[in-house]
């Protein structure tokens, strides 16, 4: 087995092992999943070892969706529609353009879902942030986004696409079906690393600033060598949402006109 194929096979069991229903077969799962991440750290070289494990991770829709013809009824977890970011200006002045959505569609694909809770909600960085007591991994990680696509949902271009929760994140499917229930917001904001040459994120800038593009503030650089993540927020700044069962997103892409001189949502906290 090569090192890329030994990082695809770990991602695979890590799935199971996060997803699988049986408690046996999450257990037998991880240890796959510890032993091929072995075999993979072997054989790629240190420096290419972030590169291989984020295309690993970009297959993750792919690998679930194997894993769901191999283990007929054994993948459990939750599976949501929904919307990482809405077109146009957003509420803390980024400008979310069809080449900001492109390049948010390749970066983002298999991204994982994190929730954070602080004194005052959801994704506070602040001191007192902590983890949602999940049964997941050190990272907080509750499930993730595949099958990303830009298309039109409420008459706006959107960059929308699946949710998949683990099964062992059901604490988190009880936040968003309570939520979801009482008509309050499942609200979601991409997370990248902003590069030092362009100073302070639009969020810290003072207001008034002249909006920017997001790929001012996140241009592609080639391969990334980290993933970037989609967070639960109270207050998402670029409209995005866990949307309820039963909600459905156009599953072509449309060409409509985006609002660029609107705010999409209230600004984030």
């Amino acid at each position: 087995m090569t090192g890329p194929e030994a990082a695809r096979a770990a991602m695979r069991f890590e799935i199971l092992a996060l997803t699988a229903t049986s408690s046996g077969l999450r257990r037998t799962a991880g240890r796959f999943a510890a032993e091929n991440v072995r075999e993979a750290k072997r054989q790629i070289p240190a420096d290419k070892g972030a590169l291989a494990a984020v295309t690993a991770t970009r297959l993750r829709g792919a690998l679930l969706a194997e894993l769901r013809r191999e283990f007929p009824g054994e993948v459990g977890g939750a599976d949501y529609d929904a919307i990482l970011v809405e077109g146009g200006t957003s509420a803390n002045g980024v400008i979310f353009d069809r080449p900001a959505l492109e390049m948010l569609r390749r970066g983002f694909e298999g991204a994982a879902l994190v929730v954070r809770r602080g004194p005052h909600g959801f994704n506070h960085r602040g001191p007192g942030v902590v983890p949602w007591p999940m049964a997941t991994d050190a990272k907080s990680e509750a499930g993730f986004f595949h099958g990303l696509r830009i298309t039109e949902h409420g008459g706006r271009e959107v960059l929308a696409g699946r949710l998949h929760l683990f099964e062992t994140s059901s604490d988190v499917r009880r936040l968003i079906s309570g939520r979801h229930t009482a008509g309050e917001p499942c609200g979601l904001s991409i997370e990248t690393p902003y590069p030092a040459t362009t100073g302070e994120p639009p969020e810290a800038s003072p207001r008034g600033l002249t909006p920017r593009s997001m790929l001012h503030f996140c241009p592609e650089r080639g391969e990334a060598e980290e993933m970037p993540v989609v967070a639960f927020v109270d207050h998402p700044s670029a409209g995005g949402k866990i949307l309820p069962p039963g909600s459905r997103i156009a599953e072509g892409r449309r060409d409509v006109l985006l609002h660029f001189d609107s705010k999409i949502t209230g600004p984030s906290r």
